[in-house]
Parts: structure tokens; sequence; C-alpha cells
């Protein structure tokens, strides 16, 4: 089987989570997915603007995750 055939077999699957001021599960939740029997995933956390202290935890656990990809979204921004 050569690599595009392969490719084709196991498309890349995009997992998105979103979070806010919560990081009790975040760990659980990751573990969970990379768990499961299918390997050719991606990972996406959104943090939709948590406090600094949470935050910063967060991107610690998503690193531990070569798959895992964290974002934080800064809402103090957009003011109307």
């Amino acid at each position: 089987m050569n690599v595009e055939t392969q490719h084709n077999c196991n498309p890349l699957i995009s997992i998105i989570i979103t979070t806010y001021n919560r990081n009790n599960y975040l760990k659980d939740t990751l573990e969970s997915i990379v768990n499961q029997t299918y390997g050719n995933i991606e990972i996406i956390v959104v943090d939709d603007g948590s406090k600094e202290s949470i935050a910063v935890k967060n991107k610690i656990i998503c690193s531990e995750y070569s798959n895992c990809k964290y974002f934080y979204k800064n809402t103090t921004l957009l003011q109307f």
C-alpha cells in the first residue's frame, strides 16, 4: 500500500474542544481522546478567555500531547 492510499484510508480527524475557566476535566478529556484506537487525530483546544492562571494550566496540559494545539482567545479585545 503506497503512502497516498494509506493516507486516504486514515484521514486526519480534527477534534475541537472549547473551554472557559475550567481545567478540571481537560487532562481526562485529552487522555480519553488519545487512547482511542483511531490514531490520525489532531486536538484543538480553544480557550475562550479564561483567567490567566487557568489559561496557563490549560496550556501546560496541552503541551503534554504532541497532537494538541492550544489557542487562547482574549475576549477583552472585543469592545462594542
